[in-house]
């Protein structure tokens, strides 16, 4: 069916003077056709007929005007966008997709409620040609999701298009009208309007477009952080030399301190213990603004900026910018900024640390040595500011690894058992542990377990971090990075994540198969001396 050529049909029956066109074509519709379809061809009962002018020959869609005519209905195609489809869809779905949104959007609040009982930080609602299937991820696993019966979760890709659909219209801030053609995302807070349980915030909704155009939703949960005013950075799982440098680091008035690491490694937390500490420490005579986007916990005492508008990836960026500029000229003491995400946030962190700010921020770096040669891309030559010890105080690499739960098992039982990986046996011989100390997962699990990921009690910090000197940044300065870290290591006493990981392996916090999942292959510590921060798990010392 070309864009041009004439369309040989009678016009339908208009609708009732004032009444709006009812959509009658898609998943469980009048005229029936897959969400896939429906993206692509929107049939209303007074005979607008919107077609995407790319599948315009599309069997499927010609398939759908054939169903209208054998049940009366005379369509009067209209050629357009996928976009355009979208919108008309949103704008003039009927009472009974209302009601049917109604019952998704209540399915949703469901699905937050039991990823928040298992304290999960995200929720992933992946649509493939067949199926699709719900996710969660709990202490950094990958679990699926269950029915009341013990099952995992699947739905009909139809059903969860809709779903996703749904999803995105019950957000408070969404950033145009819903396509399934475009990346988009969206933002719940919990309201009585919206009751979500009272241990989550919010939510922050991710709208992806895979191939074949199917769909996926990520849905990451931010949780009501009530014991954070007692959180401190032993409570994190700093060691106590890393303890010691944050301390330093922290006295110091003014400078940049960087936390890097990937999704989901505490970083946002980090910051936060930061931010309280320092509030508590001065007595709350300090300001700190702080500035995250979107914000992801409330912080008594400090001013957190809130970035309102910008509907377009391009005007959020803008928005995000001129917010920092605000808070830089709102005459802070400290500035904690969620994430460096570009040059231009780059630079500002750089200039308020050069104009006597102290400033806490993030970005994502493997490690804390990759930090400077992730940023000064964003510099090209100009790295002077970025490689200045005066300016650049600290930086910080972590990651999350999974705990034990004390129902773990000595590792000499699991090998007997057979539970031991190869690859963790390969690697033990790489390093000089006494294999009696080691512990672990109980696979069976316990009452005090998690309920998806068995034998795990929580998370805790695995980090890497230094108080740069002159040396170490005249390295990273000439992109030497081996040269700094051999430096950071030898001459600033510092602790790799290898380093920490293993300690608490030793100390029976993790198991050595985490240690290779999160970290890769085992190394011996760097320094001997670092064996006296084990903390020797007993079952006494547990209990």
């Amino acid at each position: 069916m070309a864009d041009d050529a004439p369309i040989p049909l009678a016009p339908a029956e208009e609708s009732p003077a004032g009444s709006p066109p009812r959509l009658i074509s898609g998943p469980g519709r009048r005229i029936e056709c897959s969400g896939e379809i429906a993206r692509m061809i929107a049939v209303f009962d007074d005979g607008t007929t919107l077609v995407s002018r790319a599948h315009a020959n599309d069997m499927d869609v010609n398939s759908v005007l054939q169903q209208a005519r054998l049940k009366g209905i005379l369509p009067r195609p209209r050629f357009c966008t996928m976009e355009e489809i979208a919108r008309a869809v949103h704008n003039a779905a009927g009472e009974g997709a209302d009601a049917g949104t109604s019952t998704m959007q209540r399915e949703l609040l469901q699905l937050i409620a039991q990823a928040a009982k298992v304290r999960a930080s995200d929720i992933h609602v992946i649509v493939g040609p067949k199926k699709a299937s719900v996710r969660a991820r709990v202490f950094r696993s990958m679990v699926d999701l269950q029915t009341s019966d013990g099952e995992p979760i699947e739905w009909a890709p139809e059903y969860a298009h809709r779903f996703i659909t749904a999803a995105y219209n019950f957000g408070d801030a969404k950033t145009g009208a819903h396509s399934p053609s475009q990346f988009q995302n969206g933002q719940i807070q919990n309201s009585p309007e919206k009751r979500m349980p009272d241990t989550v915030e919010s939510v922050r909704m991710n709208f992806n477009v895979l191939i074949k155009q199917d769909r996926h939703l990520d849905i990451r949960l931010f949780y009501l952080d009530r014991g954070a005013e007692e959180r401190t950075f032993a409570s994190l799982g700093f060691l106590p030399q890393q303890q010691a440098l944050w301390d330093e680091m922290m006295l110091v008035p003014s400078g940049v301190i960087y936390v890097a690491g990937k999704v989901n490694s505490g970083k946002s937390t980090t910051l936060d213990t930061a931010v309280r500490k320092a509030l508590r420490e001065s007595g709350h005579s300090i300001n700190i603004i702080c500035f995250e986007d979107p914000p992801e916990r409330v912080i008594d005492g400090a001013l957190q900026f809130f970035v309102i508008g910008g509907t377009s990836p391009e005007e959020r960026r803008a928005k995000n910018i001129e917010a920092m500029r605000n808070a830089l000229r709102s005459d802070p003491d400290m500035l904690m900024i969620g994430e460096v995400r570009d040059k231009e946030s780059s630079e500002l962190v750089l200039e308020a640390a050069l104009t006597g700010k102290k400033v806490l921020t993030t970005t994502h770096a493997t490690d804390m040595i990759t930090i400077v040669p992730r940023l000064a891309v964003f510099h090209g030559d100009a790295v002077h500011d970025l490689t200045d010890p005066t300016v650049v105080v600290g930086m910080v690499g972590q990651r999350l690894v999974q705990t034990l739960c004390d129902c773990k098992l000595p590792y000499a039982e699991a090998d007997s058992r057979n539970w031991v990986a190869d690859s963790v046996r390969t690697n033990l011989k790489r390093v000089d542990v006494d294999r009696s100390l080691l512990f672990v997962r109980n696979p069976h699990g316990c009452p005090h377990c998690s309920a998806y990921v068995r034998g795990v009690r929580g998370q805790t910090v695995i980090a890497e971090m230094v108080v740069p000197d002159e040396v170490m940044m005249r390295h990273l300065r000439e992109a030497d990075t081996v040269a700094a870290r051999r430096h950071w290591i030898e001459g600033l006493g510092g602790i790799t994540m290898r380093d920490h990981a293993l300690i608490r392996m030793i100390e029976g916090t993790i198991e050595p198969a985490e240690y290779l999942a999160r970290l890769g292959p085992m190394q011996p510590l760097s320094r001997r001396d670092l064996m006296a921060s084990a903390r020797i798990y007993t079952p006494a010392a547990a209990a």
